[in-house]
């Protein structure tokens, strides 16, 4: 029906269904960007590709959906540091006539274009030169993205393949005495791609998080963090519904996506989520499990030192207030930022 487009439950998708909270839709960025397309050039796509992201549109018609995350993304100038008003404003003029003009389905049938009043600007290429300073004003991303250019600088600095061991000691490090949070999807991530004997799984995240791509190393961590943030949405909202602390109404997230390494990758570390509460609050908890017994202890031995100190951790870290974090997170990535391009030679 739509072809090459998923959709991907939250963790607790079945329990908060049979709560009978309502299901909301969460388009990633590049259903997003597909709708752009479809709105306003639907001459330069071909008829499936019309076909099926029309069949989208008219099953999320008149259901919640979430393309506010995306549009976030997608609009962000990263050379000016703030939101593109055209690009911002283009992507909601789509999404609305999409879902509410009843006249917008012939015209894309018959692949009549667009022209929009927000004019696009041509030949707007950006490069990211700095990330410390476009974070500030993303904060959503900014753990994920404080773990990845971490991770990254340690790939500059060790050989991943001999040194898996000491790059997996100095991210655990960071993130327990630097950041003082352990993303589970951060490290369940990095945990497949220094220990899995997987190699269609390290491939898959490789892609993820572009780490075969050198060209723009600071766009890609940039966009790898965003990709992170599609994946743990879905199941952090259905979690916050059960704590009583739902987000803008939204209960029981699906994820729509049409990349399927995010696919594959959200789907499976679903498949093995479990729940545990820590101080009376729920918290997702994604686990590992080494291929061979040569990387056994070193996991589990972090494992259980994450897990003895993670209740303190928790009370350290929400104790201080967000700005205060912030500031720390920025500081963080600001001078791993500056190590990385000493190591790539850039200043």
């Amino acid at each position: 029906m739509w072809k090459n487009i998923e959709f991907i439950q939250n963790g607790l998708y079945e329990h908060m269904k049979n709560e009978g909270f309502v299901e909301s839709y969460l388009l990633d960025s590049n259903i997003v960007m597909s709708l752009r397309d479809l709105f306003y050039n639907p001459s330069k796509m071909k008829d499936d590709e019309i076909n099926g992201l029309l069949n989208l549109v008219d099953f999320l018609k008149n259901r919640g959906i979430i393309s506010s995350v995306a549009i976030r993304e997608l609009s962000w100038n990263i050379q000016d540091v703030r939101v593109d008003d055209i690009k911002y404003n283009r992507y909601n003029e789509a999404l609305r006539g999409l879902f509410f003009d009843p006249l917008v389905k012939d015209r894309i049938v018959n692949k009549k274009d667009y022209i929009s009043e927000y004019k696009p600007k041509k030949g707007t290429t950006r490069q990211l030169d700095s990330i410390y300073e476009n974070i500030e004003q993303n904060i959503s991303i900014i753990t994920t993205m404080s773990v990845l250019i971490k991770i990254y600088e340690l790939f500059l600095i060790y050989d991943i393949e001999k040194d898996c061991e000491s790059i997996y000691n100095d991210i655990c490090i960071f993130m327990s005495d630097e950041i003082g949070v352990f993303g589970a999807y951060e490290l369940l991530l990095i945990q497949h791609l220094l220990f899995s004997n997987d190699q269609q799984k390290k491939n898959e995240i490789r892609r993820l998080l572009k780490l075969n791509n050198k060209k723009d190393i600071k766009k890609n961590l940039w966009n790898s963090s965003w990709d992170i943030l599609f994946m743990r949405i879905i199941t952090a909202v259905s979690v916050n519904s059960v704590r009583g602390d739902s987000i803008n109404d939204i209960h029981n997230p699906i994820l729509v996506t049409c990349d399927k390494d995010l696919y594959k990758l959200t789907s499976y570390f679903l498949s093995t989520i479990k729940f545990e509460k820590i101080n009376d609050r729920l918290y997702p908890v994604l686990s590992y499990v080494a291929d061979n017994d040569k990387h056994f202890d070193l996991i589990t031995s972090m494992d259980m030192t994450i897990r003895i100190t993670q209740e303190n951790r928790l009370k350290k870290h929400n104790s201080i207030f967000l700005e205060k974090r912030a500031e720390k997170f920025i500081h963080i990535i600001k001078i791993t930022e500056e190590s990385i391009n000493n190591l790539l030679g850039y200043s």
